[in-house]
């Protein structure tokens, strides 16, 4: 699968998984969590002794918020509308043509991830961090 374990985490996040990460910090050898973080693909980086919790916060979270159809209330088309333009900003790409429901997955689930509950607040935290912007990018674009 690869050495530094990019091969492995790309194919997890071609799924639709989440791939959480040793903080680089912490590792006795850093290569193979450094290599992860530099391609963007980990979703959740965190001490060895957190990754656990973190785990298991992610799952409760995405597990509320899973159905087969996302029902997207108006407020919440409004602020898709926000993370459409953000991206278009950041990126140049318009994936105002994706379905809605589609592109409202992928924001879930980055909003399972980051723990937030409401997509207005995910808005904020796009706006926040760039970095953010171009993984939910990335993630738009697996197939």
């Amino acid at each position: 699968m690869g050495a530094d374990g990019t091969l492995g985490t790309r194919a997890i996040k071609d799924a639709s998984g989440v791939v959480l990460v040793q903080e680089p910090a912490s590792a006795k050898f850093d290569s193979m969590p450094r290599s992860v973080i530099d391609a963007g693909l980990a979703d959740i980086v965190a001490p060895p002794g957190e990754l656990f919790s973190r785990l298991v916060a992610y799952s409760k979270q995405a597990s509320g918020l899973r159905r087969s159809e996302p029902v997207l209330r108006a407020a919440d088309q409004s602020e898709l509308a926000k993370v459409i333009i953000l991206l278009r900003t950041r990126t140049g790409n318009d994936f105002s043509w994706y379905k809605k429901s589609t592109l409202y997955r992928r924001v879930e689930r980055r909003m399972g991830i980051h723990q937030l509950d409401r997509i207005a607040h995910y808005v904020r935290y796009l706006q926040e961090n760039p970095q953010e912007q171009d993984l939910l990018f990335k993630e738009l674009l697996i197939g």
